[in-house]
């Protein structure tokens, strides 16, 4: 049965224009899930049941607690204003706490105007939703090396209030362009007067490069953004691995047209991808933000940049010869060896000897299935040319090596290394299971017995056969350990850990 509407004074009712939405939202119980249509009219209503009122603090709504049916019977026996009166004492007696956390179950729902109708009730509501307000449009932004976007997130940075609550930026290297024959998505939903045609977006994205004026906008950004802990770059691919992403949500004063970018074909090996990451790491450096990791993934792959944290996939050559990480002290390596010239990952490695002579920790990974070949080839390299002067922990993960070349990189770092972790690692020939087993033994002792390890980690490798793990403990050798599968290298590993007087992680 439709809901009729009472002859409310103006006060009651009126909300100024241009005000006209709708929102959805549910509190849990004993609230009611509400769905409220607002209009210049002067008029609220609800699809069960309404209140509507005045109050020193501004327009606010009331909720109804009880049933609605009950709700109108007793309707005639209280005044309409007494009602008003009770149920706002009892919202405004709620404990701050509670408030907060009914604004964030706000934010968090489906619809991105909930959070914007519910601060407009009032200015009590208003208040204890400001941190999921922030949390939701503005601690993860999304953005685009385009004027728009940029002078956006500037204007944010430079607000008192909302620059201190951004934590992370995205960039998407599928905003940039690199042909005309490809598909173009619109940069906006509705302002058809301001949509850029492909040649139009080209030419001055062009312009934008040659005049540096991306650069200079992002270097005021970061300077700014005193509080930003986490920076992405992310491919072309994103949509595709969505869920490894901070979430593109819509966002207030223009963004939420972003959330479709414009995508000007396949990216990833294009001179604009490139434009992005340079533009972007200048900017960083530039600001003096403190990167102590770097990591560099395989193409296509996604990742963050934590200011203790740079995450670049799809990295350039001609990057480093522009950069340089003096405070770098982590650099891993996502190697993807099935195609371009990522099978000369090793200059990579070579070309932080300047940019980065600080590294203290390096991790490489490869899964793809030329890692034998790439494998031997790359760790013949490092045995021979790479040397870290402060290198303390080597991570390797999904590797085929030969064990030789593993140990004379080692003994390269004998006085600093203190940690080796091998994760999925093959010791070639992984076919022959009695030269496996003895490569295997060779390797950890080695590591136990000639160097200074406080930390070995084996973990998913092919091991059969037996090998040794670690020092016994009268320290007159190796304690042998059977290890034939994934179940006994863990516990294998636990009882090296337990004898060298560590915790078992």
């Amino acid at each position: 049965m439709a809901t009729q509407r009472p002859n409310l004074p103006a006060t009651h009712a009126t909300l100024p224009p241009p005000y006209s939405y709708q929102t959805s939202f549910c509190l849990g119980p004993p609230l009611h899930l509400w769905s409220l249509d607002y209009s210049t009219k002067g008029c609220l209503s609800t699809s069960g049941g309404w209140e509507v009122g005045q109050h020193s603090l501004g327009l606010f709504l009331v909720l109804n607690i009880d049933d609605i049916g009950k709700t109108e019977r007793e309707s005639n026996s209280l005044s309409l204003r007494t009602q008003l009166s009770a149920t706002m004492a009892r919202i405004v007696s709620l404990p701050v706490e509670i408030l907060e956390e009914i604004g964030e179950v706000i934010g968090n729902s489906y619809y991105p105007e909930n959070l914007f109708d519910y601060r407009l009730t009032c200015s009590l509501l208003r208040d204890t939703s400001l941190r999921a307000f922030k949390d939701k449009y503005f601690s993860r932004r999304n953005h685009l090396l385009t004027e728009e976007s940029l002078l956006c997130l500037l204007d944010i940075a430079r607000d008192p209030a909302l620059g201190p609550a951004i934590k992370s930026v995205t960039f998407a290297t599928d905003g940039v362009c690199c042909g005309v024959h490809t598909k173009h998505t619109d940069l906006y939903d509705s302002d058809d007067s301001d949509v850029k045609g492909p040649t139009e977006f080209i030419n001055e994205q062009k312009c934008r490069r040659d005049n540096d004026e991306d650069k200079m906008l992002l270097r005021e950004i970061f300077a700014r953004l005193k509080r930003c802990t986490e920076i992405a770059i992310v491919g072309p691919h994103y949509e595709r691995i969505f869920d490894h992403l901070p979430e593109m949500d819509p966002t207030p004063w223009g963004l939420k047209r972003l959330r479709k970018n414009v995508i000007y074909g396949y990216l990833d090996d294009s001179s604009a991808s490139s434009y992005v990451y340079r533009i972007v790491i200048s900017a960083i450096l530039w600001s003096e933000i403190p990167v102590k990791r770097l990591h560099i993934g395989p193409r296509n792959n996604i990742g963050g940049i934590l200011l203790t944290e740079l995450a670049l996939p799809n990295f350039y050559y001609d990057i480093l010869r522009e950069v340089s990480f003096k405070q770098l002290e982590t650099l891993e390596l996502g190697v993807d060896t099935s195609s371009g010239p990522s099978l000369f990952v090793w200059h990579f490695v070579s070309g932080f000897l300047n940019t980065a002579p600080g590294i203290s920790r390096l991790i490489l990974s490869d899964s793809t299935h030329l890692r034998k070949q790439v494998g031997k080839r790359l760790f013949q390299f490092l045995a021979k040319e790479v040397n870290f002067n402060h290198l303390k922990e080597l991570e390797l993960n999904s590797w085929t090596l030969n064990v030789d070349d593993l140990l004379i990189f080692l003994r390269k770092h004998v006085n600093s290394i203190r940690s080796v972790s091998l994760v999925g690692i093959q010791l070639v020939d992984p076919l022959d299971r009695s030269i496996r087993g003895k490569n295997w033994s060779r390797l950890a002792t080695a590591l136990l017995e000639h160097f200074k390890i406080d930390r070995l980690l084996i973990a998913e490798c092919m091991v059969h056969g037996d090998f040794a793990l670690a020092h016994g403990d009268d320290g007159k050798g190796p304690l042998d350990i059977d290890a034939s599968g994934e179940t006994e290298i863990e516990e294998a590993l636990n009882q090296l850990l337990r004898a060298r007087g560590a915790v078992s992680s």
